[in-house]
């Protein structure tokens, strides 16, 4: 684990070293307390593999009639727009 001493708040904003930025590859991060303290993790969009479960679970759940629904609605949405 790095450990850096952040010296730079100005106006209520944290600048991430940017070592920190470089190692983790991005500059948003999340902050996570518990009963011990702060903790600052990137923040990082999951890939597509890692979430893929949850999604074909959550189609199994959802209906296909609202489904169809949703796209019908849709695509009036999007032709009545452009008429």
């Amino acid at each position: 684990m790095t450990q850096q001493v952040v010296t730079t708040i100005k106006n209520g904003k944290i600048t991430l070293p940017k070592g920190l930025q470089k190692e983790w590859g991005t500059d948003k991060v999340v902050f996570v307390s518990d009963q011990y303290g702060v903790y600052i993790k990137p923040l990082s969009a999951p890939s597509l593999e890692a979430i893929e479960p949850k999604l074909k679970k959550l189609g199994k759940m959802v209906p296909t009639r609202l489904i169809n629904e949703a796209v019908k609605w849709a695509k009036q949405k999007t032709y009545a727009g452009s008429a």
